[in-house]
């Protein structure tokens, strides 16, 4: 689960990230206090959902934020956070999950969050069981082709810049679509391990740490390799053991 928490007041965001961590503890929460901040973040993450404060100080607004995550992640969920709460219907433009007034009443924001958030695993769970289809291959295309490629070919997906490669043991297809959306379609032997990677878990022949925690990842039958953050290891250990 990735979340952003966009707040000018760092310990507003201390405060919202540590009550969300006492019940998902393996969310990836990502902090920022301007739009820019949140935007690099939404152009290198695949946002789950967005914690939003309205009054942000630098020339733009929470909802400046929330039209920008949405249109990098279309089904990026949103949640408001003001001091405000007659700014509760401007806020209908980008219709967020839920409005919370400051200062936040904490039970109440815990139900939310426990709401969104089964809310998001639902409809990940109902994507991956549409998009798989009958024979459990990946539908994609190029400008001029159109593969069907078997979950059990494919090694890894590789984000580039714009482009995202999907790796065999013995071809390559390079498709221009966000690694997010295909995430959505793969079945459960595939797991993110780094915002540009996902892994066939079942073709992993080797993991080899590197000094900085950081890990490259083999694969059976093939030099290629992928590469894992620290912050994914544990759960991909957890899931190996």
């Amino acid at each position: 689960m990735e979340i952003l928490i966009l707040d000018d007041n760092e310990a507003t965001r201390r405060m919202l990230r540590k009550i969300i961590e006492e019940d998902y503890t393996a969310a990836n929460i990502h902090m920022a206090s301007s739009y820019q901040e949140a935007q690099w973040i939404a152009e290198n993450s695949n946002i789950d959902l967005a914690l939003l404060d309205i009054e942000i100080g630098d020339g733009h607004t929470g909802i400046d934020v929330g039209r920008m995550v949405v249109e990098k992640n279309p089904d990026v969920e949103l949640l408001i956070i003001s001091s405000h709460p007659e700014w509760a219907l401007d806020t209908f433009e980008i219709h967020p999950y839920d409005f919370h007034v400051k200062p936040i009443d904490i039970l109440a924001f815990k139900r939310s969050i426990k709401q969104v958030i089964k809310h998001i695993e639902s409809a990940k769970a109902s994507s991956k069981v549409q998009d798989k289809g009958a024979e459990g291959r990946l539908l994609v295309r190029t400008k001029k082709e159109i593969y069907w490629i078997p979950y059990s070919r494919i090694l890894f997906i590789e984000k580039l810049q714009k482009d995202v490669y999907i790796h065999t043991e013995d071809d390559t297809v390079a498709i221009r679509q966000n690694i997010s959306d295909i995430e959505n379609k793969l079945s459960d032997s595939f797991l993110r391990v780094h915002k540009s990677y996902i892994i066939n878990v079942d073709h992993i022949s080797k993991i080899l740490e590197h000094g900085d925690r950081s890990y490259e990842i083999y694969f059976l039958n093939s030099d290629k390799t992928a590469f894992m953050s620290r912050y994914k290891a544990s759960i991909l250990f957890d899931r190996l053991d």
